[in-house]
């Protein structure tokens, strides 16, 4: 019957909203702990935090598109302490990257990275330095 139906579609949107809001939860602690974790990497160890990066770059998409898909944001201190440390990080990769002998490829990724961070698009910078460098 109708009734059934639209008893069927409520209870559903309200199983997707608690799903959405678990998600949220779980995905807001996972990057409050990938932030904290990638600031100390980056303070202590340079090298593994380029390591780090894409794991960082899809955590990011994710946030992004939960965001998107709730039409509100979360994380706010921790994006702009992961923001701090990329920035440090690509400042520091730009610098070891200028005092080294590159392709032309190379040194065309590097540009774009660059231009990239100057527009302040730090995931693109990331996922060009992380290409150059592999």
């Amino acid at each position: 019957s109708a009734g059934l139906a639209v008893q069927f579609t409520n209870q559903r949107l309200s199983n997707d909203a608690v799903s959405l809001e678990k998600q949220q939860i779980l995905l807001q602690a996972k990057f409050a702990q990938v932030s904290h974790d990638f600031a100390l990497l980056v303070e202590n160890e340079p090298k593994k935090a380029l390591q780090a990066i894409m794991g960082i770059v899809q955590l990011q998409k994710e946030k992004s598109q939960l965001e998107k898909t709730l039409g509100a944001k979360f994380g706010e201190k921790e994006s702009n302490d992961l923001e701090n440390a990329t920035k440090t990080l690509l400042e520091n990769e730009f610098s070891d990257l200028d005092s080294r002998t590159l392709t032309e490829g190379q040194l065309i990724l590097l540009n774009d990275a660059k231009n990239a961070f100057t527009k302040q698009d730090y995931q693109t910078a990331l996922e060009k330095v992380w290409e150059l460098s592999n």
